[in-house]
C-alpha cells in the first residue's frame, strides 16, 4: 500500500471508532451487562470473584471486568472507559495482523490486511458495542502471529509471548482462545509439512505458560465456587458444553447461522472473502504448496462452532484477522493478474457494495430517522461524493483503487450511525434513559428498584445496582419501611393498583429493544405501535 491509504483512510476509519467510543449509549443486553458487572466489582473491590446484582456471577471470564474495572478506577466510571480497553487491544489487533500479513507474505500484505480488518463492520460495531469477543478476537491474533514467528525461526521468546497471550484470550472468552490459535498454528504445519517443527519437545512449555497468566482467574474461580464447579465451567461447560448438550444454553439458531452472519459483519470484503476462501481451495486441489493457515484457521473453528446449540453473531469474530490476511494476499494477486476480466468484475462487485452501503446510509437518515442537523448532512454528503474519486485517480495504482473507496464508504456509514442514528434510536433503551432522568434530577440517591422490568444499563447509568422487585407484597413491604422510585413496565400498574400499593408516575418513556429491530418499528408510520410503555414511580405506601 502506497502512503496515499494512511494519509487518508486511518484517519477515515479512526473517527468512526472515536465518535463510536465516546457518543453511543452502552447497550442492553450483553454490553451494558459487562459495563455494570466492572462498575459493580470496583464498588465492591472484589477483584477476584465476579458478582452481578450481588450474586455470584458464572459466566463469561473476567478480563473484560478487570480491565474496564481498572479504566473506570483511573478515569472514572463512564461509557468511554467501560470500551477503552477493547478500543486498545483492537489497535493490537491491527498491529498483529499487520505483523502476521507480513510474516506469512510481505508489508504491502500487511499492511491492507489490517486496514481491511479495521474497515469491517463487526470491528466498527464491537468496539462500541463491546462484547468479551473484542478482547478474544484480538489476543487470538497476536498469538498466532507470535507462534507462527516461533514456527518459522524457532525463537523461544515468540513461543513465550504466543501462549501468553493465548492465555489473555482464553481469560476472555474460555477455550476458544486456545482453539482458533491451536487450529491456525496446526493448518500452517500441515501446509508446510513441517513435521519436525510438530512434534518439538518446547511446545509443552505451552500448558505452564498459560495456566501461569489463568492463575488469579483459576484462584478466585477455586473460592467463589465449591467443588471445583467454576473451574470445570471454565475448561469444559461454557463452551464445548454448548455442543454436547451439557450447557442448558439454546437458541433457534441452525447450522448456517453464522454463514448469513459472516455475509454482513465482513462488509465489505465478505464477497471478495469468499472469492478468496475458493482461490485457495483450488490452490490446494491443483497441488501447489500454499499457505493454509488463513484458510483452515477460519474454516474449522467456523464448522466447529456452527454445531453449537448456542449461536450468537459474535461467536466468529476471533477468526476474521485471518481472513483478513487471506483476502489481503489474494487481492494482491488479483490486482496483477493478467486476465483482462478479474479486475474489472472485482472493481464492479465494489462499487455496487459502495453505493448500496451509501443507499442504507441516506435510508436511515432521510425516512427512518429523518432530521438530521444540515450541517452534518452537508458533511456527510462531501465525504461520501469524495469517496469515488479514487475509482478514477488510482487507476494505475492497484489495489488502492477498490480498497480505499470501500474503506470511506464504511468510514462514513459508521460516522453517520455513531453521530446520529444511534442518538435517534438509543433514547428508545428505556433503562438508560430513565437512569439519566434520575441523576440529572438528583435523584439517583433515593432507594430505587425495578418491577417486571429490569435493565442491564438502568445499573450502569444509576451508578448503582436497583433493587429487583418479584412481586407486589415486595413492593408494599419495601413501601412501609422507606419511599422508593421503581422502574415498571405500564402493563405492570395493574398489579400494582390491586394491591392497593399507593404511587405516583414521574416520568414516561417509550420503550424498544434496540438491538432487535424490526421493519414496522423502523417504519416511522408504525413504530408507535411497536412501543412499550415504561414508567418511573415513586412509592410512598398502601392505600388505606
Amino acid at each position: 500500500m502506497q502512503p496515499t491509504a494512511y494519509k487518508w483512510a486511518w484517519p477515515a476509519l479512526a473517527l468512526a471508532y472515536v465518535l463510536g467510543l465516546f457518543m453511543v449509549t452502552i447497550m442492553d443486553v450483553d454490553s451494558a451487562q459487562y459495563a455494570s458487572i466492572s462498575q459493580e466489582m470496583l464498588q465492591s473491590g472484589e477483584w477476584l470473584q465476579v458478582h452481578h446484582k450481588a450474586k455470584d456471577y458464572l459466566d463469561k471470564p473476567p478480563l473484560l471486568f478487570w480491565s474496564s474495572a481498572l479504566f473506570y478506577a483511573i478515569f472514572g466510571v463512564s461509557q468511554w472507559a467501560f470500551r477503552l480497553p477493547s478500543v486498545l487491544s483492537s489497535i493490537m489487533g491491527f498491529w498483529a495482523t499487520y505483523q502476521l500479513g507480513k510474516e506469512l507474505y510481505n508489508k504491502q500484505t500487511g499492511q491492507l490486511a489490517a486496514l481491511i480488518l479495521a474497515s469491517t463492520q463487526a470491528w466498527l460495531m464491537f468496539n462500541h458495542d463491546v462484547r468479551t469477543d473484542t478482547l478474544i478476537s484480538n489476543f487470538s491474533i497476536l498469538a498466532i502471529w507470535q507462534l507462527v514467528k516461533y514456527v518459522n525461526g524457532a525463537q523461544l521468546k515468540h513461543l513465550f509471548w504466543g501462549f501468553v497471550a493465548v492465555g489473555f484470550a482464553m481469560m476472555a472468552k474460555g477455550p476458544l482462545g486456545a482453539v482458533v490459535p491451536g487450529a491456525a498454528i496446526g493448518c500452517y504445519l500441515l501446509g508446510q509439512k513441517n513435521w519436525k517443527m510438530l512434534f518439538r519437545w518446547q511446545w509443552l512449555l505451552g500448558a505452564p505458560i498459560v495456566l501461569l497468566v489463568l492463575a488469579p482467574m483459576l484462584y478466585g474461580l477455586y473460592l467463589q465456587f465449591p467443588d471445583w464447579e467454576g473451574i470445570y465451567f471454565f475448561f469444559w461447560k461454557q463452551s464445548f458444553g454448548r455442543i454436547t448438550g451439557e450447557n442448558e444454553w439454546a437458541n433457534d439458531s441452525g447450522k448456517f447461522f453464522f454463514v448469513h452472519t459472516f455475509l454482513w459483519s465482513f462488509l465489505p470484503w465478505s464477497a471478495l472473502a469468499i472469492w478468496a476462501m475458493l482461490r485457495r481451495l483450488q490452490e490446494f486441489w491443483q497441488g501447489k504448496k500454499v499457505e493454509l493457515l488463513t484458510l483452515g484457521g477460519f474454516v474449522l473453528p467456523f464448522i466447529a462452532l456452527s454445531f453449537s446449540r448456542y449461536k450468537l453473531p459474535h461467536y466468529i469474530f476471533p477468526m476474521y484477522g485471518m481472513m483478513a490476511v487471506l483476502v489481503a494476499h489474494q487481492l494482491m494477486n488479483l490486482a496483477k493478474s493478467s486476465k483482462s476480466w478479474a479486475w474489472p468484475l472485482a472493481l464492479g462487485q465494489s462499487i455496487v457494495l459502495h453505493i448500496a452501503a451509501l443507499a442504507f446510509l441516506a435510508l436511515l437518515m432521510g425516512w427512518v430517522f429523518p432530521g438530521a442537523p444540515i450541517w452534518l448532512l452537508a458533511l456527510l454528503i462531501l465525504a461520501a461524493l469524495a469517496s469515488f474519486i479514487p475509482y478514477f485517480k488510482f487507476k494505475q495504482e492497484r489495489p488502492m483503487q477498490l480498497v480505499l473507496p470501500a474503506v470511506f464508504a464504511m468510514a462514513i456509514v459508521n460516522v453517520g450511525l455513531n453521530a446520529y442514528v444511534y442518538q435517534e434510536l438509543l433514547p428508545y433503551q428505556s433503562g438508560s434513559e430513565a437512569a439519566q432522568y434520575l441523576v440529572q434530577e438528583d435523584l439517583a440517591d433515593q432507594e430505587i428498584g425495578v418491577y417486571d422490568f429490569s435493565q442491564h444499563s438502568f445499573d450502569f447509568y444509576l451508578g448503582k445496582v436497583a433493587k429487583v422487585f418479584d412481586s407486589p407484597k415486595d413492593v408494599e413491604k419495601a413501601a412501609g419501611q422507606a419511599e422508593w422510585i421503581i422502574l415498571i413496565r405500564g402493563k405492570s400498574l395493574a398489579e400494582l393498583d390491586k394491591a392497593g400499593i399507593r404511587y405516583e408516575k414521574i416520568k414516561h418513556f417509550n420503550h424498544f429493544h434496540v438491538t432487535r429491530l424490526t421493519a414496522k418499528f423502523l417504519n416511522p408510520a408504525s413504530r408507535a405501535e411497536q412501543l412499550q410503555d415504561v414508567y418511573l414511580i415513586k412509592v410512598s405506601g398502601v392505600v388505606g
